[in-house]
This record gives structure tokens, C-alpha cells and sequence, in this order.
């Protein structure tokens, strides 16, 4: 979630995050369009650091390539990190789910480099782990799109 994400950027000591919206406008901007209006005019970037499979634009039209052509275009520099692997496996977002979905939290936790956790507040259930001697806590997630395994 992005409350998530947000805490384990603060606990890295970033000094400062800016969370764009993601709207319809926003996700209509060209390649050309969000690294000139937003990166170079708003933010006046000198370094951007992405991922080996980074897309970006209209359509996820634009990569890497692309990327350094712009920052010669504009005076920026483009570092792009390498894909990560753990136990032979090239890590994605898509295999983090994966594992999520099969309920292999120490995959998924290895993939991620830090424990999954949800958070949410404890909720009243149905009581039905008192009948059998064995208390659970009900969370209601704030966020819908949390990946629950």
C-alpha cells in the first residue's frame, strides 16, 4: 500500500517523498510529456534511478532507452538498477503475488527483502475461535488492494 511504502522509504532516511496522483489526466501524459513537465520542469531532477523492466508514459510505451535519450535531451543523469535474484530467480512484482497467493510468505518475504505485514484495526468477528480454544483477530484492512495471502 502506499502508507507501506511510504514508512519503509522514511525508515531508509529519505529526506524528502512526493507521491504523485495517479489520475486519468496524469496516466495520459506521453513518455516526452512526464519527463519534460513533471521530472525536469517540476522537479528539476539531475539523477533518476530505475528498475531493469522500468516502463513509463502513455501505454508503458517508453524503457530504459528511452529514458537516457531524454536525459541527454535535458541534462539528466539515468542509473538503472539491475534485476535482483534470489535463489536463481530474476524477483518481480508478479512473482511476489504469486507467492502470496500460494500462502509461501517466506518466498514472498525473501522476494521482498523485509517480512510481509498487513495492518488494519482489530475488528469484532463472529467469536468462532473461542469455540475451539484457539483466539484469532479479526483486521479490517484499510486499503482494498492489499495482497492478503
Amino acid at each position: 500500500t502506499i502508507s507501506e511504502k511510504t514508512k519503509l522509504l522514511e525508515e531508509t532516511g529519505i529526506e524528502n517523498l512526493v507521491i504523485h496522483p495517479f489520475d486519468e489526466s496524469f496516466s495520459r501524459l506521453t513518455a516526452e510529456e512526464f519527463v519534460h513537465s513533471i521530472l525536469v520542469d517540476q522537479f528539476h531532477i539531475q539523477k533518476i534511478i530505475i528498475g531493469h523492466d522500468h516502463r513509463f508514459g502513455r501505454n508503458r510505451t517508453a524503457d530504459i532507452n528511452d529514458l537516457i535519450a531524454f536525459g541527454k535531451e535535458y541534462g539528466f543523469e539515468v542509473e538503472q538498477i539491475s534485476a535482483q535474484e534470489i535463489q536463481d530467480v530474476s524477483v518481480s512484482s508478479t512473482k511476489i503475488r504469486k507467492a502470496l497467493d500460494e500462502g509461501n510468505i517466506p518466498l514472498a518475504t525473501d522476494y521482498l527483502g523485509y517480512s510481509y505485514f498487513l495492518s488494519g484495526e482489530v475488528v469484532k468477528g463472529k467469536q468462532l475461535g473461542r469455540t475451539i480454544g484457539f483466539p484469532t483477530a479479526n483486521i479490517q484492512i484499510d486499503e482494498d488492494y492489499k495482497k492478503i495471502p
